[in-house]
């Protein structure tokens, strides 16, 4: 039978998990990212921090060290690192207007505004990301 101390242990580890996927959930909504494919990223370098009674998901160096989120000097939240996250083209497929970013396109196949592309810009994009252009609502036009 478990003591109190693995009891306390288990249900701190379960409210931490738990503040951690309600963040990332949260932020991934905040910017149509998909939080299934970013919640173990996220957990990787997150921490709960209580200031002025508040409960707060911060984001850590790999060193444990709380990284800086902006000029004033606070501590990054799950916002920054999705922002992080989101320029890196291995996570592509955890956004899915990632194929419409005109940074992932081919040159001259910038996507039309609006959530429309070009035929040339969509035709340039790999069978997933056509997949993922279509299946995220995005319009083809001529």
């Amino acid at each position: 039978m478990p003591d109190a101390l693995d009891t306390l242990k288990q249900e701190n580890q379960a409210l931490r998990t738990a503040l951690i996927h309600e963040a990332t959930r949260a932020a991934a909504a905040r910017i149509g990212a998909f939080p299934e494919l970013l919640t173990g990223l996220v957990e990787q370098s997150a921490t709960i921090t209580v200031h002025d009674g508040k409960v707060a998901v911060r984001i850590l160096d790999a060193a444990g060290n709380p990284r800086v989120g902006n000029a004033r000097g606070d501590m990054m939240g799950v916002d920054g690192l999705l922002a992080e996250i989101r320029k890196e083209p291995r996570y592509a497929a955890a956004f899915p207007e990632a194929p419409a970013s005109p940074d992932r396109l081919p040159s001259g196949t910038a996507p039309v505004k609006g959530g429309l592309m070009t035929r040339t810009a969509f035709d340039a994009l790999s069978p997933a990301e056509q997949h993922r252009a279509v299946k995220t609502g995005t319009k083809i036009v001529d």
